[in-house]
């Protein structure tokens, strides 16, 4: 099993450095692609942000078992007012941003990208939202519900994950 992360535009190296160590509960080879540009016809300027389709369409391409793009840009999906990030449940594709996930501590920053990629990849594992609000697929509708919420799958959520996709319980 291979997991692609496809940095899109200003993605600082220690950012996509720690994600890709945090994912290493994953059973799956990780592999970081260059950063690069960021979806055409992407922005909306109504609304002063990029479509986070945009960016699942462009990681629907690479091949890879998973694919995890990380944009340096807000995106949003309808209706929402913005999003930290979007995956296919049970497809290949996910994308998370952290313009909005960014904090002086470059620990906390990390932390909060690591969380947020874990969580869209349990999409791809065929996971829902969870209501264990320690559960790493707990719906984040802010930092406060990020930064509550643990970096682990509850034992529920990880039990609902196909065995050869489960990460290793620490």
């Amino acid at each position: 099993m291979r997991l692609l992360i496809q940095p899109f535009g200003n993605v600082p190296v220690d950012i996509i450095d720690a994600l890709a160590a945090s994912l290493s509960i994953f059973d799956m080879e990780i592999e970081i692609r260059n950063s690069i540009s960021i979806p055409r016809d992407s922005y909306d300027t109504r609304r002063g942000q990029y479509r986070a389709d945009a960016f699942m369409e462009a990681c629907a391409q690479a091949d890879a078992d998973r694919v995890l793009g990380v944009a340096a840009v807000d995106i949003f999906a309808e209706p929402l007012k913005f999003v930290f990030g979007q995956a296919e449940i049970g497809g290949r594709a996910a994308v998370i941003s952290i313009a909005r996930l960014a904090h002086r501590d470059r620990a906390k920053f990390g932390q909060r990208v690591a969380k947020e990629a874990i969580h869209e990849l349990g999409h791809t594992f065929g996971l829902t939202h969870c209501s264990d609000p320690k559960c790493v697929m707990s719906f984040s509708n802010s930092l406060e519900d990020t930064d509550h919420k643990g970096m682990r799958y509850c034992d529920s959520c990880l039990d609902a994950i196909p065995t050869a996709l489960r990460p290793r319980r620490r």
